[in-house]
């Protein structure tokens, strides 16, 4: 994966696209992350932890792989994840990635 051996140094979002900024040595680079798998993926390399899952309130289509938004709070900075639940329509899942 193209992430392998880079470090995050910030995370910024927008829509369902997460700009992910790296830096390898004195190289650094920007990744889209249009997504919610490669999260899982940065989570394997260690460049981010997953730290909760939560249900929330709010309906999450069914037919999307989940909405990523920035997060700066109670467990670090980072990103959460949306994702829609199949046992009901009243709550999502939210799940906290941070850097």
């Amino acid at each position: 994966m193209k992430y392998k051996n880079w470090t995050i140094v910030d995370i910024a979002s927008t829509a369902n696209i997460a700009n992910v900024f790296c830096k390898q040595g004195t190289n650094t680079a920007m990744f889209h992350v249009p997504h919610a798998e490669l999260l899982e993926e940065l989570e394997k390399n260690g460049s981010v932890r997953k730290v909760h899952t939560a249900a929330h309130r709010g309906y999450i289509s069914r037919k999307s792989k989940g909405i990523v938004k920035m997060y700066d709070g109670r467990y670090g900075k980072g990103v959460m994840l949306d994702e829609p639940r199949f046992d009901t329509t009243r709550y999502h899942a939210r799940t906290y990635y941070v850097v």
